[in-house]
């Protein structure tokens, strides 16, 4: 895993209006979170990692998709250790995709995570990844 990527996760997490973010990461102010809905909608937009951004000369995409398998785990482990709650960490891949001879959608991998919240969880939860 690349050296970044372990750096975030070992810097840590910090606490702002009942949020667990990304102890490196700056945020801009969210306003107030006033309810579970927009606390968990904060977490899930902040707390996300493009893992294309951290590795360079990648022969096989789903490279992308082996790191961000690790730094969930990773991530999860730290979590777990850090806090008495539960987070749900979501990992989505997708390859590069060609129209012709132009790329539509480059491949990526985005891991994010945020705190299980039961009053608004259902929200949260996707079945169907085309919603």
């Amino acid at each position: 895993m690349p050296a970044e990527l372990n750096k975030l996760i070992d810097s840590g997490f910090r606490k702002e209006q009942d949020c667990i973010l990304f102890k490196e990461f700056e945020y801009f102010g969210p306003g107030p979170l006033d309810s579970d809905y927009k606390r968990t909608e904060y977490e899930d937009f902040l707390n996300h990692i493009h893992i294309d951004d951290y590795l360079t000369d990648v022969s096989d995409e789903f490279e992308y998709l082996k790191v961000g398998l690790e730094f969930s785990k990773r991530l999860h482990e730290e979590l777990k250790h850090n806090f008495e709650t539960d987070f749900r960490i979501a990992v989505s891949y997708s390859e590069t995709i060609y129209e012709g001879e132009e790329i539509d959608t480059y491949g990526t991998c985005v891991v994010r995570f945020y705190m299980i919240r039961p009053s608004c969880d259902d929200k949260f939860r996707i079945d169907d990844l085309d919603e």
